[in-house]
């Protein structure tokens, strides 16, 4: 145990939209922006940390006026309220604030916004060189100098923000990171024990004399009347899984999964083994990547 954690949230559940909260959408950014800035990076010879806000909900000031009971153990008046200045967790619209302050403190010293229609979580500081991408209070950024790091870490605690600096990047947006002086290496072998973990009671062990070799397409059919159907609900879950993966660091198995993603409204014990065939493969090769 590292330490230990408390928090104070709000019960969000009983807010009302309209009267104590408005809009709650908030962007994150999208992994082809996190891909472009390890691929722009590696190509240029550029630096990657990561910024880590401490508290990030905690800041943002609220619009709305909201009030707080204390706590059951708290020794107080149970009549006494507390108005909420700033935004807690729970809050439904805690999110959406942190995005909207932080993004306006980050332009305020000299970051410019993507277009909306590029990724609006993507800001560039051109004068220092910084390319940074936003995940609720994770900061990714890419940049070619130190020293410009530390004027915008200096600019930010001016603003009285509170973070923690990631020296080498080396996970992000549930990816792992591995590089060199040539390339850099993202596979999701977590995610991958993610899947061996949540479906591990219904897995089935293939025949297959090697799962190493990279699971190929094959002609599946459609259920025959005699054969029992599966599971739709536990087929389309993993299959789900696999086609993100898939799209994300495992390219390699998208031959096999996309042809079994055809029988997901009425698939058979056949079209589960060949689900199963694939997690085989990766419970063997989880490390690789792109």
């Amino acid at each position: 145990i590292e330490k230990y954690k408390a928090r104070l949230t709000v019960k969000g559940y009983r807010q009302v939209q309209g009267y104590d909260y408005q809009k709650t959408a908030s962007p994150v950014t999208v992994y082809a922006t996190f891909l472009f800035l390890m691929a722009h990076a590696i190509k240029h010879g550029r630096l990657l940390k990561t910024l880590d806000f401490a508290g990030a909900f905690l800041y943002p000031y609220l619009k709305e006026e909201i009030y707080l009971k204390l706590p059951e153990f708290y020794d107080a008046d149970p009549h006494v309220v507390l108005k909420l200045r700033k935004a807690l967790y729970g809050l439904k619209q805690a999110s959406r604030e942190w995005h909207l302050a932080v993004t306006k403190a980050l332009k305020d010293i000299g970051f410019k916004q993507a277009p909306i229609e590029l990724d609006q979580c993507l800001l560039i500081h051109e004068d220092l060189d910084i390319y940074l991408c936003m995940h609720v209070d994770d900061c990714f950024m890419s940049y070619t100098d130190e020293s410009s790091i530390k004027k915008i870490t200096k600019l930010l605690e001016e603003k009285n923000f509170e973070f923690s600096i990631v020296e080498e990047l080396k996970k992000g947006l549930g990816l792992s990171i591995e590089r060199d002086e040539d390339e850099i290496i993202i596979s999701q072998p977590q995610y991958v024990d993610f899947i061996l973990d949540e479906f591990k009671d219904r897995l089935i062990k293939s025949n297959r004399r090697s799962a190493k070799r990279t699971p190929i397409s094959k002609l599946y059919k459609n259920k025959k009347e005699d054969e029992a159907p599966f599971d739709e609900t536990l087929y389309r879950s993993l299959l789900g899984c696999l086609g993100h993966l898939g799209r994300m660091t495992r390219p390699d198995i998208i031959q096999a999964v996309f042809p079994l993603a055809q029988f997901s409204s009425n698939p058979s014990e056949k079209h589960w083994k060949g689900l199963c065939e694939v997690v085989e493969y990766l419970a063997v090769n989880k490390n690789v990547g792109i």
